[in-house]
């Protein structure tokens, strides 16, 4: 059983009405915190997980929560990706870093998630006013209208996103690659690539939260969201490969051709 995406889309919209979106742009300094590896939290962070996690667990009776902040400081629950209860992933503010520096291109982020697979996501993007949603085996909806990805022309240069580790491999590809960037939220990231707007993009970085709900989106579209040892996606692998999301399986290939030569970190 699974719930109504509807009920959740209007949780997400809730949170970031009443908890997000105040906050944007109107952040005193003292409601910006350091974390680990550079990364920041805000009160906004706090709280919207904190509002959304009881509201989930209710919704599917029997479900866990691993939400991105509780998780950072109880590591124990991503044990609970590997059980068999239903597993609500949380990414309260995705690109808090853009939220804290009042840039819009944040997101709030929920995934379904079961015996490592990804059933339902959610990608809601507050200040751009952009949607997208999917389920295993009924498609990909962007803004409400069913999304399906176009296959790139197997000669076609590529647009996207790439952690900083591959983008010189890219860069020096002139012929495969138009333009490539660093990202600075996965979800904006995702969202755009099942709107047609980018033809892929990578990460080395594998938290749950950051990709079950974009993998599960850019699949049910049409395209491919593997790691780079062809393996699909696993939101349970937390020692597993890059993930390489793109358009069209000839794409991947193209793309992870030239990845597979980049060292992993020392």
């Amino acid at each position: 059983m699974i719930p109504d995406p509807a009920r959740v889309t209007a949780l997400l919209r809730e949170a970031a009405a009443e908890i997000v979106m105040p906050r944007w742009r109107a952040l005193e300094r003292h409601e910006v915190m350091a974390k680990q590896r550079g990364d920041v939290v805000t009160v906004a962070d706090l709280e919207a997980e904190a509002f959304l996690t009881p509201r989930l667990r209710d919704l599917l009776p029997g479900s866990v929560v691993v939400g991105e902040e509780a998780a950072e400081h109880d590591a124990a629950l991503f044990d609970l990706l590997v059980g068999s209860d239903p597993v609500w992933l949380i990414d309260p503010v995705d690109g808090t870093r853009n939220f804290a520096d009042g840039d819009p291109a944040f997101a709030v982020m929920v995934a379904l998630v079961r015996g490592g697979e990804t059933l339902q996501s959610w990608i809601l993007e507050p200040a751009l006013e952009r949607l997208a949603l999917a389920e295993r085996g009924a498609g990909t909806e962007v803004d409400g209208a069913r999304a399906r990805l176009t296959p790139l022309a197997p000669d076609a240069r590529c647009d996207g996103m790439a952690g900083r580790r591959f983008l010189r491999a890219l860069e020096a590809e002139p012929g495969l690659i138009a333009r490539v960037r660093a990202p600075g939220c996965a979800g904006d990231d995702y969202l755009r690539l099942v709107a047609g707007e980018l033809d892929f993009a990578v990460y080395g970085k594998l938290k749950p939260w950051d990709h079950a709900p974009g993998a599960l989106l850019v699949a049910e579209a049409g395209g491919v969201a593997r790691h780079l040892d062809s393996a699909p996606y696993d939101p349970t692998g937390r020692t597993l490969g890059p993930i390489l999301s793109a358009t069209d399986a000839g794409t991947w290939q193209r793309l992870a051709a030239v990845l597979a030569g980049v060292p992993a970190p020392g």
